[in-house]
């Protein structure tokens, strides 16, 4: 950590001033260092490797600062905090909050905000994420997480990862990652196109002087998914022809409901397996869940009307049952999982399989295609993708 309190109670704070080494080493000699936050003593690390810091004695019962605390960690502080000084906003650094008991590595008041920036460089769990988020949030801050560059894979998510997805400028969801060797921000939106796989539009920005909270603000708003119709038709073409390959207990439970319906899986219906708005929240492919909808709500449905309260009923259905699996975004608030299901009916309806009939009812009004063979399956998903780009 980079602030401690002297026996006075002077906060000494390393970054704040350009200290050089022998200035602390007098310091070291002639005074005693404390948290600020459990009081209990510390030592003044003047290493060649790291950067200068504070850090607790083994013995310390601190539940704030007792872990031991990483090279990147501290440099990404750092540069989070020189950052926002070039900009003179006056930010501090290991920011105590004590009605939460939480400590935030930068804080800054903006516009209004108390913005809280957390640089994770361990992994943490989402529930741990999602308490630490909520008790910001209580306490009046806005928490601003960023991932570690090192810890981010932008072709194939981890849970971890996915968990660090906000949507607070960024409506759709966004990844937040720092490189303190580049010193750099970077903003991933990631495209689900299977349980790990994503495909990432990303923009790079330069923590400088001339790189202003609100550029930061505006570009984190603007980022686009980068995947376009001939690429999720080469997708879609790939999830038929691969179909068999690794099944595991959901896709063999979809397998059987399929073979019921005598739809052989290659031939799935080219209704199923387009992007959606808020897809991110499925685990699973979406050509995977969309079936399930499929199959649930007209493939077997008796009559040609359904309402969308019984979608989103048979849909957590097939979550219980294990079926479907969503995932946990402790940093999403602005959408959940039902809005991936409405997107679906609304492209249902722009392709003409729905119509609506009244609120939140919807008439089935033709009957989905089903391709009898791969080279037709590719025609139908041409043309049905030739269909949905003219309702963008």
């Amino acid at each position: 950590m980079f602030t401690a309190s002297l026996a006075d109670g002077t906060l000494i704070n390393l970054l704040q001033n350009n200290y050089s080494k022998e200035v602390l080493e007098r310091l070291r000699n002639n005074d005693s260092f404390f948290c600020p936050d459990c009081k209990s003593p510390v030592m003044l690390k003047l290493g060649e490797r790291k950067i200068h810091h504070f850090a607790h004695y083994q013995s310390a019962n601190c539940s704030i600062g007792h872990e031991p605390e990483t090279a990147d960690h501290m440099a990404g502080k750092k540069l989070l905090y020189d950052w926002l000084c070039q900009q003179k906003l006056n930010p501090q650094v290991e920011h105590y909050i004590s009605s939460i008991k939480q400590r935030a590595d930068v804080f800054v008041e903006w516009k209004g905000w108390k913005i809280a920036f957390e640089y994770q460089c361990s992994t943490i769990s989402p529930s741990l994420l999602n308490s630490r988020t909520t008790s910001y949030v209580q306490a009046g801050y806005t928490p601003v997480w960023i991932l570690s560059h090192k810890k981010a894979n932008f072709k194939s998510f981890s849970k971890f990862q996915w968990s660090f997805i906000c949507d607070f400028i960024n409506k759709h969801g966004v990844l937040l990652s720092l490189d303190t060797n580049m010193k750099s921000l970077y903003v991933t939106r990631p495209t689900p196109i299977a349980t790990k796989q994503v495909i990432s539009s990303q923009k790079r920005l330069q923590l400088s002087s001339t790189t202003s909270l609100t550029t930061c603000q505006r570009v984190i708003s603007e980022v686009q998914p980068i995947i376009t119709y001939k690429q999720w038709l080469s997708i879609k073409n790939k999830n038929r022809s691969m179909i068999f390959r690794f099944i595991d207990k959901k896709k063999y439970a979809l397998f059987q409901n399929l073979y019921l319906a005598h739809i052989p899986p290659p031939c799935f219906p080219v209704e199923a397996g387009w992007p959606v708005r808020a897809m991110h929240w499925i685990e699973q492919p979406c050509y995977m869940w969309q079936l399930w909808i499929l199959l649930d709500n007209i493939i077997q449905k008796k009559s040609d009307l359904i309402f969308l309260n019984d979608i989103l009923k048979n849909f957590y259905k097939r979550v219980q049952m294990n079926h479907i699996s969503l995932r946990t975004l402790p940093l999403v608030k602005h959408s959940k999982p039902e809005d991936a299901i409405e997107h679906y009916v609304q492209l249902l309806i722009e392709v003409g399989v729905l119509e609506e009939a009244g609120d939140y009812s919807y008439k089935i009004v033709r009957e989905l295609l089903y391709p009898s063979h791969e080279n037709e399956a590719l025609d139908c998903d041409v043309k049905m993708a030739r269909e949905l780009i003219a309702h963008t």
